[in-house]
C-alpha cells in the first residue's frame, strides 16, 4: 500500500468513529443526527478516496460523491441548529431553505452517480496521479457546494459571537475544526471552477486537513462534553459578519492567483505546491485559533481605542446593551447571574463578584460569581470595610489604593485574605441614597491593562444602576410572595367553608340521634354521613398540612432499602396494574439519617405525580448511588413530561401544573429535602418523561 494513501484510510476510520461517539451521546437529539450524517457522510468520502488512491478505479468517485451528497444538507440543518435553545424556531425559520439544500443534493447526488458531474481523462499529474474534468453540471454543483458552505459559515459564526465566555470557550475548537474543513473545501471548489479540472493528489492533502479538523472537533466533543449547550443568536450579528468578508477576499485571491499562473507568473513543482499547501493551511489554522481569541481581540479593540478614539467605551451603546440585558429579569435568580455577565463583557474581566445582606442583615454573602469557588466568602457589616462603603460618598474603588495609602490601609490589612483570594482589582457600593445593599467587585482586565478613571466611574455608574435592578427584583419577589400569602387566605377561607359545612352534618347527626338513634334507617344515614365527613377532613388537613411553617426533624439513622421497600409497599403506586416500578443500584448497607415519616412523605408525592404522568402504560424506576459525600435518589417516569416554561416555577408554592392541583406537594418535598441539608432538582422532556434527583448528605 503506497505511503500516500494512508492519509485517507486514517481520517476515513477516524471521522467514521467519530460520527458513532456523536450518535450515541443522544440518539434521539436532532442535532446529534445532522451532525453524525455529515462525520459519516465525510468518513464515506474519504475511505472512498483512499481506495481510489490506491485502485484508480473510477467507481470509487461516484461513491466518494455519493459520501458528499451526504453532507450539505445535514451540515446546514447542524448548523441551524446547533446551540440554541430556540433551535426548531429556527429550523421552520430557514425549513424552505434546508427543504432545498436536500432537494439539489439528491439531484446532484443521481447525476454524479450517472457520471454527468466528473469525466476521467488520459491526462496525468507531474506525480503521476490522475486528472479529472469537471463537466458543466459539475460546474453548477460546485457553485452549490460554495453557497451552502457560506450559509453554515455564516451560521456557525453567528452562533459562536452571541454566546458567553464560557460557552465559547466550550465550542471553539468544534466551530474552528468545521472551519478548517469547510475552508479548505472552498479552496478545492473554487480551484475547481477556476480550471474545470480537480487532480487526484490534492485528495492527500485534503485529508490530512480533514483529520486535523477532526482531532479539534473531537477534543471539544470528548473534554467539554457538548451537543447540550444553548445560544440565543442576535439579529445584529447580520451587520458584523467575518465569515462574508474572508470567504468573498479568499475567493478575490484565488482568482487573482488563478490569472498570475495563467499568465505564467508562478511556476511551481506539483510536490512543492502540495507541501506548501498543508504548511499555508496549517498556518492559516492557527491564525483563525488567534482571530477567535478573547483575548487578542480585547487587545486589538483596546488599541483602537486607546489610539484613535477620544474616549474608551462607546457610552450610549455600552448603557443601552447594559440595561436591556438586565431589564427583563424579574428575580434575582435572573438578575445576579446577567450582572455578571454584563459586568464581564464590558470591564473583559474574568472575575466579578456580587455580595449582597443575608436574611439576617448581618453580613453580606457572595451571591453571585463568574469563578467556581469552594468556600463561601462573607463579609461581617461591622466591618470597617463596609462602614467605609457606607458612609464615604464617593469611596476609593482601586483595591490597590487602599495598599498604598496610609489612611486606607488598615481596611485593607482587615480584608486582606478577600481581596488576595478572590483576585479584586475594583470595588464599588451597590447603593441608591443611603439604601446600602451590597458590594460588586471586578478582577484585573484581561489583558493586563491597568484600569484608569473611566474605568472606575464606569463601575461606580453600574453599582448604582444594578442596585436599583436588584432592589426592584427583591420588591417583585416580596409582592409574588404577597400574593401567595393572599391566595393561601383564600384557599384557608375555602377550607373553612368546607369545615363549617362538615361541622353542621355532624351537628345535624348529633341533633337527631336522641331521637332516632333506634331506627336502622337514621344509624346507615348517620354512619354514611360520618364517614363522609371524615374522608372530606381527611382531605382538608392532607392539604393544609402540606404547607408546613417550619419542620422539626426527627432524625434516625434508616436504611435505605428498608425503607424504599416500605414506602412501595404503603404507595397506592405499586398495586396499580398499569406500571411497572423497578429498584435499581440499593446498597443493603446504605444507612441515612432521615426523619421516616416526613421524607417517606416526600417519596410517596413524587411517587403519585409519577403515576398521575402516565395514563397508558409506563414505568417508574426508583435509582439510588454514591455522589462523593451524599447519596443520590432518583424517581424517573416515562410519562408525558413538563414543558421548560414550567420547570422554573414546579417548587414554587400554589403554582401547579395540574388543572386541580393547589401547586403544595412540590414545595412540601422541597421544604423537606433542604430540613435534611439535601437539594432536589429536575430534568424533564416532554413525551419522554420525568427524572426528580433528590442529593442527601451521609
Amino acid at each position: 500500500m503506497p505511503f500516500y494513501t494512508i492519509p485517507s484510510l486514517v481520517s476515513g476510520i477516524f471521522l467514521l468513529g467519530l460520527g458513532v461517539f456523536v450518535l450515541s451521546r443522544n440518539p434521539r437529539s436532532l442535532i446529534n443526527w445532522s451532525f453524525a450524517v455529515t462525520l459519516i457522510g465525510s468518513a464515506i468520502m474519504e475511505f472512498s478516496l483512499f481506495m481510489l488512491l490506491l485502485t484508480k478505479s473510477l467507481i470509487w468517485t461516484k461513491i466518494a460523491l455519493l459520501g458528499l451528497g451526504l453532507i450539505p444538507g445535514s451540515l446546514v440543518i447542524f448548523s441551524v441548529t446547533f446551540s440554541r435553545r430556540n433551535f426548531q424556531d429556527a429550523f421552520k425559520q430557514w425549513k424552505f431553505v434546508i427543504g432545498g439544500i436536500l432537494g439539489l443534493s439528491l439531484w446532484f447526488l443521481y447525476l454524479g452517480l450517472s457520471g454527468a458531474l466528473l469525466t476521467k481523462t488520459t491526462q496525468l499529474s507531474l506525480s503521476q496521479f490522475e486528472i479529472y474534468k469537471v463537466q458543466p453540471a459539475g460546474n453548477y454543483f460546485c457553485i452549490f457546494l460554495l453557497l451552502g458552505i457560506v450559509f453554515v459559515l455564516y451560521n456557525l459564526e453567528n452562533t459562536y459571537r452571541n454566546a458567553s465566555g464560557a460557552i465559547q470557550w466550550t465550542i471553539k475548537y468544534l466551530v474552528i475544526g468545521i472551519f478548517a474543513a469547510v475552508f479548505f473545501h472552498i479552496f478545492l471548489i473554487s480551484y475547481m471552477l477556476l480550471y474545470k479540472i480537480i487532480r487526484v493528489e490534492y485528495f492527500v492533502a485534503e485529508a490530512v486537513i480533514m483529520l486535523i479538523a477532526g482531532v479539534l472537533m473531537a477534543f471539544s466533543l470528548v473534554r467539554h462534553r457538548l451537543m447540550d449547550t444553548d445560544v440565543f443568536i442576535s439579529r445584529q450579528i447580520v451587520y458584523n459578519s467575518l465569515v462574508l468578508f474572508v470567504t468573498g477576499a479568499y475567493l478575490i485571491t484565488i482568482a487573482a492567483v488563478g490569472y498570475l499562473v495563467k499568465y505564467r507568473l508562478i511556476h511551481q513543482e506539483v510536490t512543492q505546491f502540495l507541501v506548501a499547501e498543508i504548511f499555508m493551511y496549517v498556518a492559516v489554522i492557527g491564525m483563525i485559533l488567534l482571530l477567535l481569541s478573547e483575548e487578542v481581540r480585547r487587545r486589538v479593540e483596546r488599541y483602537i481605542s486607546k489610539h484613535f478614539y477620544k474616549h474608551k467605551y462607546e457610552y450610549d451603546e455600552v448603557w443601552i446593551a447594559f440595561t436591556r440585558g438586565i431589564g427583563s429579569k424579574i428575580s434575582l435568580d435572573e438578575l445576579l447571574p446577567q450582572l455578571v455577565n454584563s459586568v464581564q463583557e464590558i470591564l473583559n474581566t474574568k472575575r466579578v463578584f456580587i455580595f449582597l445582606h443575608d436574611e439576617g442583615g448581618q453580613q453580606l454573602v457572595l451571591r453571585a460569581s463568574s469563578v467556581l469557588l469552594k468556600t463561601p466568602f462573607t463579609i461581617p457589616m461591622s466591618s470597617q470595610f463596609i462602614s467605609y462603603l457606607q458612609q464615604t460618598q464617593t469611596p476609593q474603588v482601586d483595591i490597590s489604593a487602599f495598599k498604598h495609602t496610609t489612611e486606607l490601609q488598615a481596611i485593607y490589612q482587615e480584608q486582606h485574605e478577600l481581596f488576595e483570594t478572590l483576585a479584586i482589582a475594583l470595588c464599588v457600593p451597590l447603593r441608591i441614597t443611603d439604601n446600602f445593599i451590597g458590594i460588586l467587585a471586578v478582577g484585573a482586565e484581561q489583558t493586563g491593562e491597568a484600569y484608569a478613571r473611566e474605568d472606575y466611574d464606569l463601575l461606580y455608574t453600574i453599582g448604582i444602576q444594578a442596585a436599583s435592578a436588584i432592589l426592584n427584583a427583591r420588591l417583585s419577589e416580596n409582592l409574588s410572595q404577597a400574593r401567595a400569602l393572599e391566595t393561601f387566605h383564600k384557599f384557608s377561607a375555602f377550607i373553612l367553608h368546607d369545615l363549617k359545612n362538615a361541622v353542621q352534618n355532624l351537628s345535624f347527626v348529633v341533633h337527631n340521634a336522641p331521637e332516632y338513634l333506634d331506627e336502622p334507617e337514621f344509624r346507615a344515614d348517620a354512619i354514611e354521613a360520618i364517614s363522609d365527613t371524615v374522608t372530606r377532613m381527611n382531605a382538608m388537613i392532607t392539604k393544609l398540612s402540606a404547607v408546613p411553617e417550619k419542620l422539626e426533624l426527627q432524625l434516625v439513622d434508616t436504611r435505605l432499602e428498608s425503607f424504599i421497600a416500605d414506602t412501595l409497599k404503603k404507595s397506592k403506586v405499586s398495586k396499580l396494574d398499569h406500571l411497572t416500578i423497578q429498584v435499581e443500584g440499593v446498597d443493603p448497607t446504605l444507612v441515612v439519617p432521615l426523619d421516616y415519616h416526613l421524607f417517606q412523605s416526600v417519596l410517596l408525592n413524587l411517587l403519585s405525580n409519577a403515576a398521575e404522568s402516565m395514563s397508558d402504560h409506563g414505568e417508574i424506576g426508583i435509582r439510588v448511588g454514591r455522589v462523593d459525600q451524599a447519596v443520590a435518589i432518583t424517581v424517573a417516569d416515562t410519562g408525558c413530561g413538563i414543558s421548560q416554561d414550567r420547570l422554573s416555577t414546579l417548587f414554587v408554592p400554589f403554582k401547579s401544573t395540574k388543572r386541580k392541583g393547589l401547586g403544595i406537594g412540590l414545595y412540601q418535598c422541597k421544604t423537606i429535602v433542604e430540613a435534611h441539608g439535601g437539594k432536589i432538582s429536575v430534568d424533564s422532556d416532554v413525551q419522554r418523561g420525568t427524572a426528580f434527583r433528590i442529593e442527601l448528605p451521609l
